[in-house]
């Protein structure tokens, strides 16, 4: 500042001194600024009062300038004001520049500081904490995919393991659970349940007479029949060879019972056609009705593997109730064979 002012004294144009040192206390921390010539007399004096506005100090007609010969010196720290003096001298000796400082806004500055440093050190420490966050959720995720996998690896086991691998029906790990379910559910919406157990007849033949090739595709496409025959609340399951469990639900009737079971017995009679090979197998099959018949799954098994052995006794190819000797008139009737 002092080189800056040393033209305008020169030129004694006070009223652009005074111009550029108004400039300066755009700086909140000035609260004066005053211009003499090497005697200490006054040529310019700005003084900040006490509501912040800045004005002509002619009260300060004489300042006793520094004995020393440096140009620069600090005179005193006092109340939150530091003193200081500079010596105009662009080359030859013009004069002083006398300025105050307030502390207080060194004080907030510093505090401003303070403050700035606190935030860069909690985002530096947020930085550092993404970094070290960046592999491990990464890690994280890596777990959460191979346990993902697993569970779906499981299932697929599961699914695999209760599953029938030449039919894709359920198989005998998976009974118990949909006779629990079928069970439920019948007497939940008071329905009648058919539980029956399916034999194939002539099957035996199929594989003696054309080999077990061909056996095979027989129990597939049978299956393929019996899934497109049975209803929303029905299930087949294949419990292994040519031996077959239907759980039917949602009867009100026997007679609505008897009436799909008449359809299955007709459309497993048709005729398989394999390759160059036809060939023909039927049906002999055992019910119990639950809830009339209400035992252990165990024991109804029971009861309609009895009914399927007395249809086949019958004659084969038809259908045949459980008789049961405690509800002879519920569940007894001619055998329904042909």
């Amino acid at each position: 500042m002092a080189t800056s002012v040393s033209d305008l004294i020169v030129t004694r144009d006070y009223g652009a001194l005074e111009a550029m040192l108004r400039h300066s206390f755009a700086n909140e921390a000035i609260q004066a600024i005053t211009i003499t010539d090497l005697n200490g007399h006054v040529l310019v004096s700005l003084l900040r009062k006490s509501d912040d506005s800045v004005v002509l100090d002619f009260e300060s007609q004489q300042l006793v300038t520094p004995q020393s010969t440096t140009s620069e010196q600090i005179e005193n720290v006092n109340q939150g004001l530091i003193s200081a003096w500079q010596k105009i001298d662009p080359g030859v000796s013009l004069g002083w520049l006398y300025i105050k400082v307030s502390t207080k806004f060194s004080d907030e500055i510093l505090n401003h500081m303070k403050h700035n440093m606190i935030i860069f050190v909690i985002l530096l420490f947020l930085m550092a904490l993404g970094i070290a966050f960046y592999p491990i959720y990464f890690e994280v995720k890596k777990m959460n995919a191979r346990e993902q996998a697993l569970i779906l690896s499981n299932d697929e086991l599961s699914d695999a393991a209760h599953h029938d691998p030449l039919t894709g029906l359920p198989n005998r790990l998976a009974l118990e659970r949909l006779m629990a379910n079928s069970m439920e559910s019948a007497s939940a919406e008071s329905e009648l349940l058919a539980i029956c157990f399916l034999d194939l007849d002539e099957f035996k033949y199929v594989n003696d007479q054309f080999g077990h090739k061909v056996g095979d595709l027989t129990l597939q496409c049978v299956s393929d029949r019996l899934r497109n025959i049975i209803r929303v609340k029905d299930s087949v399951i294949r419990l292994g060879g040519d031996e077959f469990l239907l759980l039917l639900g949602g009867f009100q009737t026997r007679a609505q019972v008897e009436a799909l079971l008449t359809r299955m017995i007709i459309t497993l009679q048709g005729p398989v056609r394999i390759g160059g090979s036809q060939v023909s197998v039927g049906a002999s099959i055992g019910v119990t009705l639950f809830p009339f018949d209400d035992g252990e799954v165990s024991s109804l098994l029971e009861h309609a593997d009895q009914a399927m052995y007395q249809a086949k006794l019958d004659g084969k190819n038809c259908w045949k109730f459980y008789q049961s000797t405690q509800t002879p008139n519920i569940l007894s009737g001619s055998a329904e064979c042909s």
